[in-house]
């Protein structure tokens, strides 16, 4: 302070301080001595009272015997009370509540008193059942009576003087006491309190100046910055904080940081960090997911650090933040077209071994009756010419199937204008253009396919090839049963497309999904081996996956997702 050294005002305090507890403690004393005097006043008045109702009782029974009116044993048991608080008001008794009596004056009218208690008590004493009652006896009850009441009355007058004059003197001394106590605060207060609340509104300016410059600073630094008490209340937020985390028009000082986000309250190993924080750690990470409860999906770059008060001690946390979101999305979508690149270049070696390999065996086939045809050997031959012609035509076909395979598998993907589809529907009209005897005997069951997000064209090629492949690959006498069906689950729909057919060897499952890869030879059963392939790629094109489950000669199920 500036008029007084810390020593001064150390030396001040305990000065003022101890002539107040000297003053609060000799009020108490003086307090306790006039209240105790106050009592003992008042019981000798209460019982100098009854001392004069039981002598008057005993004289009145005294004169009552000798009528033969009262009883001589209840008149000793008076005479004996009457002693024993006698006694109690000069001497004490703590039974009775009485200290021993101090005031000269009442002792000295109680030793007045005790000549005529002691000829009222002789009387007694004298009498029994076998005594005669006296006139000079009833004298000398009449005598002693008279002058113990005389007595008494002096010594009630001077107890209830003695018991206002204490009353006077309790007054006085709390109103004195009570004055030097006032007195020694007001002292304190401008000598000690004063100038501390002085020094103290002077440093609340000083802190609320260093608060405001804090809080402008945080404000407007150019990061999502916040700062946080111990019980992870706002204090402050930059302008930025509002803006990255959706908060513009909100009001969050004061408030907890897990009911502006209660999202928060589901990620339990960010509230142990906090508390770690809390405890004097620090904890940075350059890549966080926040899952917010709208459903949206934050990526956070952060740090966390603990924030310490003048004396040291820890008031808080400093959240620095940044929302990296978008960096974190076209990350992961570099990472997505790499995968598809890589994913292409695979497909691109596989269409190369396909041109290599599956293209060149209807080619040899063609090349070589075309050769024969050729020949003059055999070009005579009506037989070997139609053969060959029929064989040529064969393979041309197949080609034909497997370059139209290709081109199909090739242009999936190319199609990017989804539109809400009606699988129902989709699926009615695929089953209404297939002829019958394609259908043949096979029976279809719907339940309540939902609506989806995709390419029409696509989603039909889709349940097109998987209709037809349960088609052909029924069991012999066994008529073909196709069941359709979907379950949402997480934002997806879960497609089941089962039969009753021939069914799958397990060491198949992935196999089958591989263009023009085939189980069965194409003389037993027709196709280009490119259907499921093509139904795997029109998935993915969608967002989902599509996997198998199967027995030999019980049936095949395949399961598909597709967005909602």
């Amino acid at each position: 302070m500036a008029a007084m050294t810390k020593k001064t005002l150390d030396r001040a305090a305990k000065i003022n301080l101890l002539v107040s507890l000297v003053l609060v403690l000799l009020l108490a004393i003086i307090l306790e001595t006039l209240i105790r005097e106050r009592r003992t006043d008042a019981a000798v008045i209460n019982l100098s009272g009854r001392q004069r109702m039981l002598s008057q009782k005993i004289a009145k029974g005294i004169y009552t015997t000798s009528l033969g009116l009262a009883s001589i044993q209840e008149i000793k048991n008076d005479a004996e009370t009457w002693t024993l608080v006698h006694d109690g008001l000069i001497y004490g008794n703590d039974s009775l509540g009485l200290p021993s009596l101090t005031d000269q004056n009442l002792l000295s009218l109680f030793k007045q008193v005790e000549p005529f208690k002691e000829g009222l008590l002789r009387v007694v004493a004298q009498i029994n059942d076998t005594t005669q009652i006296t006139p000079s006896m009833l004298d000398e009850v009449e005598r002693n009576e008279q002058a113990f009441l005389s007595l008494m009355d002096e010594i009630v007058f001077l107890a209830e003087e003695n018991y206002n004059r204490s009353i006077f003197n309790l007054r006085l001394w709390t109103l004195v006491l009570s004055i030097l106590v006032i007195v020694s605060l007001v002292v304190l207060y401008f000598n000690l309190v004063k100038p501390i609340i002085r020094e103290l509104s002077r440093a609340e300016g000083s802190l609320m100046r260093s608060r405001q410059s804090l809080e402008f600073f945080v404000k407007h630094t150019p990061a999502a910055v916040a700062m946080l008490d111990l019980k992870m209340n706002y204090l402050f937020a930059s302008d930025r904080w509002y803006v990255d985390y959706g908060l513009e028009g909100r009001s969050i000082i004061g408030k907890n940081h897990y009911d502006i986000f209660p999202e928060i309250n589901e990620i339990p190993e960010w509230k142990e960090i906090h508390q770690r924080i809390l405890k004097g750690e620090t904890y940075k990470t350059d890549t966080d997911r926040f899952d917010r409860a709208d459903g949206k999906v934050d990526w956070l770059k952060y740090e966390l650090l603990p924030w310490r008060d003048d004396n040291g001690e820890i008031g808080g946390m400093i959240m620095f933040t940044e929302v990296i979101t978008q960096q974190v999305e076209m990350q992961l979508e570099l990472e997505r077209k790499a995968r598809e690149l890589e994913k292409t270049n695979e497909e691109l070696k596989h269409f190369i071994y396909i041109a290599s390999h599956d293209l060149q065996e209807p080619l040899r086939t063609t090349l070589s009756y075309s050769e024969l045809l050729l020949n003059e050997e055999f070009n005579s031959d009506e037989q070997v010419k139609q053969q060959s012609l029929r064989f040529i035509g064969e393979s041309v076909g197949r080609m034909s199937t497997l370059v139209k395979g290709l081109l199909d598998y090739s242009l999936i993907g190319s199609d990017n204008n989804f539109e809400q589809v009606d699988c129902q529907l989709l699926v009615n009209g695929i089953l209404n253009e297939l002829d019958q005897s394609e259908l043949g005997g096979t029976s279809v069951e719907l339940n309540n396919l939902p609506v989806v997000s995709g390419s029409k064209l696509e989603l039909t090629q889709l349940f097109h090839n998987l209709i037809v492949n349960s088609i052909k690959f029924v069991r012999p006498n066994v008529p073909c049963l196709i069941q359709i069906s979907a379950e949402r689950t997480n934002g997806y729909w879960i497609f089941t497309f089962s039969d009753n057919g021939i069914g799958i060897e397990e060491q198949y499952f992935k196999q089958i999904f591989k263009v023009f890869q085939r189980l069965h030879s194409k003389d037993r059963v027709e196709g280009s081996g490119i259907g499921l392939a093509l139904s795997k790629k029109i998935v993915e094109h969608h967002g989902g996956e599509i996997w198998v489950e199967s027995e030999l000669n019980k049936g095949t199920t395949f399961y598909f997702t597709l967005v909602g």
